[in-house]
């Protein structure tokens, strides 16, 4: 069986494949910055993956920060030692994943805006351009973290429109020791900032999200969309959760520089196997 894996931050999306048909498993995300071996093996182990893990005889696993040759090395390791017959393991970036499944083997200018954002462009077979992600505490624009983060931010500082601070208060029962925790001690805090990107949907309509929103969005596009030449000549389209629920407020930051975005897709992972299946 080939087992092929594309993963964020937040989720990791499995797609079984063999004689039979596919089968679909998601665990949490395996990002090499911020998990470890025991995170990984528990999350293997906690899966359906637990009963193909003798069967599976190819892994093609695209991930958010799998941008080194150390850090992948890191997961195929992990990998070899848990499916045990496997033959052949490939670990490569999630940008390389958001734009095999944007657009297979033609060129274009691939943007990831999910947990986190990146962006790079692409000609068809290799990416040939990528301003560096910053993650989560000095970059990400636009994604749920960032999002996240402005919302925290705001309601430590007590400086919400009161709706939504209500919102908060009432909903997740939390104040500023529980959001340090979870922040500063707990693993995977972008994850966490990310998950109140729900709130922002909730409240989209106000003046106070939307001018999180247009910031971010702005500075997505300023420093990873037009800062690429082939801005003006490659079709430029997007993966991930936010991307797709924010799609209106992409596009206006995008309509700035005259830009248009061509096409969506939000778990790109069908795309992947389609791909690497017909190829």
């Amino acid at each position: 069986m080939i087992l092929i894996a594309e993963s964020g931050s937040s989720k990791t999306q499995w797609r079984l494949v063999g004689t039979d048909g596919q089968i679909a498993i998601e665990t949490r995300g395996i990002n090499p910055f911020f998990v470890d071996e025991k995170f990984v093996h528990n999350e293997l182990e906690q899966s359906d993956l637990r009963n193909y893990k003798s069967k599976v005889g190819k892994i093609i696993f695209y991930g958010s920060g799998c941008s080194s040759e150390d850090r992948n090395d890191y997961l195929k390791n992990i990998f070899k030692k848990y499916f045990e017959s496997c033959a052949e393991i490939t670990v490569d970036h999630d940008m390389m994943a958001a734009c095999i499944a944007l657009f297979g083997d033609k060129e274009g200018l691939a943007c990831i805006i999910g947990t986190g954002s990146n962006s790079c462009v692409y000609d068809g077979s290799k990416i040939i351009h990528n301003v560096p992600a910053l993650g989560y505490v000095l970059g990400d624009e636009a994604s749920g973290s960032f999002i996240g983060k402005e919302i925290l931010k705001h309601y430590i500082y007590k400086t919400l429109p009161d709706e939504i601070y209500q919102y908060i208060y009432m909903t997740y029962k939390i104040d500023k020791e529980d959001i340090f925790e979870s922040v500063y001690k707990q693993i995977l805090p972008n994850r966490y900032l990310a998950s109140y990107a729900t709130v922002a949907y909730q409240y989209r309509n106000t003046d106070f999200i939307q001018s999180i929103l247009k910031r971010g969005f702005d500075e997505f596009v300023d420093y990873h969309v037009v800062c690429y030449q082939e801005s003006k000549s490659f079709p430029i389209a997007a993966v991930g959760s936010i991307a797709a629920v924010f799609k209106e407020e992409f596009e206006n930051s995008l309509s700035r520089y005259d830009l248009v975005l061509t096409k969506i897709n939000r778990n790109p992972v069908d795309a992947l196997v389609h791909y690497f299946i017909n190829k």
